[in-house]
């Protein structure tokens, strides 16, 4: 009999799709204080005078979208087969990404124990199948569905909010494990020994008894304080024009798909480790803001050179020399409104490894404090 994971939710993978974008917009909106219309003046002003600029723009949105979608696509083809010899799975994804989720198959002669074992501390209960040689495989009976079967994506949830008792009542009716024991698979389902007494396990599912997790939720902690102190209490730059948000996306991204998977490896239920790949990315990408800041800036050639930009009428500052980026009311746009147009600005730029220009914005923060103190 074959077995197929309960269907992804597309929808949410879709509004994320739309959603990032729209997200985006709203930061910059937010950081430059310039109207939608005076983006898409900006944007097509910086891809007229570098096409190459949009073309790679374009093929990194293109690439992470269509990747993102080639994936989800390819899991929702695993499948596990369970015949009278032996068990096997087939993870449906393509060579290259193989190796996230490889495929395996164990004959029944060959497996040493099955066992059904809890996830931490909590009753969401995981099959252990240990083999003779070779390393143990994981899987969530309650994952798995027949191929008529209509699943929700989401039903098998509620696992985690029932009596532990009730729990594994469900998880014995599972048609995956009914298959394993009709094809002769002896199976451990003694849970006990595995609970302290007294200890309400029914609720929740505890993060720092998964070494998976722990390290996730301690990698999350340390990047979301270096995002805290490297970016707000010591550095003094800025990007010069609109920070490069596609990189932090896909960067987010990545980590997170990496980390999902990893998470489900380590047999972490499908919610939690969904969450914290979400939030372990959103880290992710708050580090990388100021990360790239810290790395243009060591791996420039030249030290901060000072360049004067002129403010004209409409809040923009113009850079006498050519090649700079066109600033727009940098970190705050009163200021820049109660400023005279034609009055000129030195800034201290550099440009480092990543291509972009960068400023030093503690003069300019000086200046505007002066001018809300005179208020």
């Amino acid at each position: 009999m074959e077995f197929r994971p309960r269907p992804f939710p597309f929808r949410l993978f879709l509004g994320a799709v739309f959603g990032l974008p729209l997200l985006l917009l709203v930061m910059v909106v937010l950081e430059t204080g310039s109207s939608p219309a005076d983006l898409a003046r900006a944007l097509q002003q910086e891809f007229a005078a570098d096409t190459t600029r949009l073309i790679e723009s374009l093929l990194m949105l293109l690439a992470a979208v269509a990747g993102i979608g080639f994936t989800l696509l390819f899991q929702r083809r695993a499948r596990i087969r369970v015949d009278s010899g032996h068990i096997a799975f087939c993870s449906g994804l393509p060579g290259i990404f193989r190796y996230l989720v490889p495929d395996w198959q164990f004959d029944y002669a060959a497996i040493e124990s099955a066992a059904l074992q809890p996830v931490g501390r909590g009753n969401f209960l995981t099959l252990v199948i240990t083999p003779q040689q070779g390393r143990k495989r994981q899987l969530l009976p309650q994952q798995w569905i027949e191929p008529g079967s209509r699943g929700r994506s989401g039903s098998w949830f509620r696992m985690t909010r029932v009596k532990r008792e009730d729990a594994q009542r469900l998880l014995r009716e599972t048609p995956l494990l009914r298959q394993l024991q009709a094809a002769g698979v002896t199976i451990d389902m003694n849970l006990e020994q595995h609970y302290r007494p007294g200890l309400d396990t029914s609720a929740h599912f505890d993060l720092t008894t998964n070494r998976t997790a722990l390290a996730c939720l301690l990698l999350m902690v340390g990047l979301g304080l270096y995002a805290l102190v490297d970016g707000v209490l010591l550095t003094g730059d800025r990007y010069a024009a609109t920070p490069p948000y596609l990189w932090f996306a896909l960067a987010a991204l990545l980590v997170a798909a990496l980390a999902a998977a990893r998470l489900q490896r380590a047999a972490v239920p499908r919610l939690e480790s969904t969450v914290l790949a979400l939030l372990l990315g959103v880290s992710v990408a708050l580090a990388v803001w100021p990360g790239l800041l810290r790395i243009n800036a060591v791996t420039a050639a030249d030290g901060p050179e000072q360049h004067v930009y002129t403010l004209a009428a409409d809040g923009v500052l113009q850079p006498d020399t050519a090649g700079l980026p066109v600033m727009r009311r940098p970190i705050d746009a009163n200021f820049w409104n109660a400023q005279s147009a034609g009055s000129r600005w030195p800034f201290a730029m550099r440009r480092g490894l990543f291509g972009f220009w960068q400023y030093d914005s503690r003069p300019l923060i000086e200046n505007i404090r002066q001018y809300y103190a005179r208020l």
